[in-house]
């Protein structure tokens, strides 16, 4: 049975454009998440270029959707999910070709005949319409007895007669060539003022396309607080304006380090990048261009230190961590104060970055060639920050025995911290110990690089461990193998503190 309906601002907010192509937007309710693997945000493309046909579509899913969610207390499992189905199969073809063959005078006429005659069941198309309504409901097995005398099969037949009216009605439309065309001058394109899209919904796609989250997540919140602060709510009005002074009043205050600051602008510049690909803003990234110039001073000032073998052991010395592990006002133990110190001891010999270390599992840890390692890969949920991030780094001999009885109660994820909370955990730490802006969780990572260099171990071998593009990475991709797993122990093992 088609639904559909005219009504089209009421509608434009579940459409998005992408590379020409038009595609559907909903939020799932709750109570039909499981039908949708569990999906809150539902997209589908219409397969359409022609934004009068997307509407249609558009029309036709929505009212779709609102009846599958009216019958979730009346239908069983298996009967809403195949509703799901045809839903998700739904496509412009099957909405109006059942009038594509009309000209405009037998549409005129049909027009005239259903918005003038008291139509019953006996109608010829009221009897099509029911009876194809009927088998897909027995279909679906489910009752489809009613009394054509009650206010049921009137109920019924005006909404058959209202579908078939709004069906010809954007026919006409379509054959008297008044569909809406994309206004484009120089392939920049004008976002039509009915397709607004919140700031919160571009932020909640965006969000979703990317694998690891929470870094966009927590940066682009704070972008909505300020921009719902101010009453800005549609991306489209975000102007660079705007992104100066969500900078300068907003941005400044959390982050006085321009560094820092300037790598929030940069996931801000992603994000709009999105907006514009996904046609919600013209080709204008009002984030660009807003990060600050920094000065050979400000770099310097900047620049991430290495640890010196005394502040490894001022980081070690069991008084300083038992008081990391501590809630100094509750003298209580911290929410992970036993994996503070395995995740320290496997950055200061390992060079794993630190979501590279959160995301670790029991089967990570693997036995290559009789050499325990850590293997990093972009399984699952994980992130990696590049192809050559995925990587074995064998596991020091200085922590294999802690590595190892740590693993003996996991069943599957090592450690329950966050990288985001690892990172302000840590960060009150060294500041405690007396360390600045310089020195940070990944200060770790060079402290391990400058000690393997200092070791005269070579370049390329460096870069495989720590995950990094090697020089002419091309050419050693296409012509070599990665190094020996015991060529990687053998420099590892010259890391010592």
């Amino acid at each position: 049975m088609f639904v559909i309906c005219l009504l089209k601002n009421k509608y434009m907010k579940h459409i998005f454009k992408r590379n020409q192509t038009y595609y559907y937007r909903v939020i799932i309710p709750k109570i039909l998440q499981k039908y949708f693997t569990k999906k809150t945000l539902y997209i589908k493309s219409l397969k359409t270029t022609n934004k009068n046909d997307a509407i249609i579509l558009v029309n036709y899913l929505d009212s779709k959707l609102n009846y599958i969610k009216s019958q979730t207390m009346l239908l069983n499992t298996n009967e809403i999910q195949s509703l799901v189905s045809e839903f998700e199969d739904a496509n412009i073809k099957n909405i109006i070709n059942r009038n594509s063959h009309l000209t405009i005078a037998q549409i005129n006429s049909e027009l005239e005949y259903y918005a003038n005659n008291n139509i019953t069941h006996e109608d010829p198309f009221i009897k099509t319409e029911v009876a194809s309504l009927l088998f897909l409901l027995n279909k679906n097995g489910v009752d489809t007895l009613f009394d054509t005398d009650t206010d049921d099969i009137n109920l019924i037949i005006d909404n058959i007669v209202q579908i078939k009216i709004n069906a010809l009605n954007e026919l006409k439309n379509k054959l008297s060539e008044t569909i809406y065309k994309d206004i484009t001058t120089n392939n920049i394109h004008t976002i039509d003022n009915n397709n607004n899209i919140k700031l919160d919904v571009a932020i909640a796609e965006f969000v979703k396309s990317k694998k690891s989250d929470s870094k966009y997540r927590f940066y682009l919140n704070m972008l909505l607080e300020y921009c719902n602060k101010n009453k800005i709510y549609d991306v489209i009005n975000i102007k660079h304006n705007i992104i100066i002074k969500f900078r300068d009043t907003y941005l400044v205050k959390k982050y006085p380090n321009k560094n820092s600051l300037n790598q929030v602008l940069t996931h801000l510049v992603t994000f709009f990048n999105y907006c514009i690909k996904c046609e919600y803003i013209n080709n204008v990234n009002p984030a660009q261009g807003a990060k600050f110039k920094l000065s050979t001073n400000d770099k310097v000032k900047n620049k991430r230190q290495k640890y010196s073998d005394d502040d490894i052991k001022k980081i070690l010395d069991i008084n300083n961590i038992n008081k990391f592990k501590t809630n100094q006002k509750t003298k209580l133990l911290k929410k992970y104060a036993s994996e503070y110190e395995v995740i320290i001891k496997i950055a200061m010999f390992s060079g794993l970055r630190a979501n590279e270390i959160v995301q670790l599992t029991k089967s990570d840890i693997v036995l290559k060639d009789n050499i325990y390692c850590f293997d990093i890969n972009a399984e699952g949920n994980k992130d990696t920050k590049n192809d050559y991030s995925v990587r074995l780094v064998p596991i020091h001999s200085k922590i294999l025995n802690l590595v190892l009885n740590y693993i003996k109660n996991k069943s599957k994820n090592l450690f329950k911290i966050t990288q985001k909370q690892l990172t302000k955990d840590y960060s009150l730490y060294k500041k405690s110990l007396g360390f600045n802006t310089q020195y940070v969780f990944h200060s770790f990572r060079h402290s391990f690089t400058n000690k393997l260099k200092q070791s005269e171990v070579s370049a390329n071998i460096i870069d495989e461990l720590t995950g990094h593009a090697q020089d002419s990475a091309m050419s050693m991709q296409r012509y070599s193998n990665k190094y020996n797993i015991n060529i990687l122990k053998e420099a590892i093992e010259n890391v010592a503190y």
